[in-house]
């Protein structure tokens, strides 16, 4: 990409050319909701391998093939402690508190997308906050849907303690309780039921998931 006509073209940084590429395509995969799942951790797993074939040599000798042994591309992506600094483009825009919770963002955002029967809002602004994913009924098509979901994700720094895990979920029940409380909400479920979700995750673990009984 040539930035030579923009002010960045004259004015370049210490980072310019020095930034390693990982393009994840999600709409190349492909199958039914039984095999989304599987289909975009393999798809994944392979441009990540890629990546780490072509850029093996910012690394280390043998970088490629370790990551080949990680089954899983969530495991592959746990490569971050290689990196100086991450740009990340094309996922919604959050605040992040490590590479982790924007990953399972990124993830999230790519699966809901997949759903014909809702729409989802990342980031829809809510009784003064932000929900990290509305999924809104698309009865103009399907008109059988009976439920929406409101979803809540919270992330865990690895070594928090059991109380700031229980703080973290307290603050999250709390959101999503208030979230539903807008009329906005109300007004884009229409005669459906609406679900409040909240999941906590540490690393890339599922710690915890329920829905939120109002």
């Amino acid at each position: 990409m040539s930035f030579g006509q923009l002010w960045i073209g004259s004015h370049p940084t210490p980072y310019r050319n020095r930034y390693a590429v990982l393009h994840l395509d999600f709409s190349q995969v492909m199958g039914t909701i039984d095999e989304l799942k599987a289909n975009c951790d393999d798809y994944c797993g392979i441009v990540i391998d890629s990546f780490a074939r072509r850029y093996e040599r910012l690394f280390y000798k043998g970088f490629a093939n370790d990551m080949k042994q990680w089954d899983w591309a969530s495991k592959k992506l746990n490569f971050k402690p290689n990196f100086e600094r991450v740009l990340m483009i094309g996922v919604s825009p959050v605040t992040m508190d490590d590479l982790t919770s924007g990953y399972l963002q990124g993830f999230f955002t790519a699966y809901l997308n997949m759903t014909n029967y809702y729409l989802t809002a990342p980031e829809l602004e809510l009784s003064h906050g932000y929900c990290d994913f509305f999924l809104l009924p698309d009865l103009g098509r399907y008109p059988m849907v009976a439920h929406s979901y409101i979803l809540e994700l919270k992330y865990l720094k690895q070594d928090a303690a059991a109380e700031e895990a229980e703080a973290q979920w307290a603050e999250a029940v709390s959101q999503v309780t208030r979230y539903a409380r807008d009329e906005k909400v109300r007004l884009l479920c229409g005669p459906t039921q609406l679900h409040l979700v909240v999941a906590q995750y540490r690393g890339y673990q599922l710690v915890r998931l329920e829905e939120v009984i109002r």
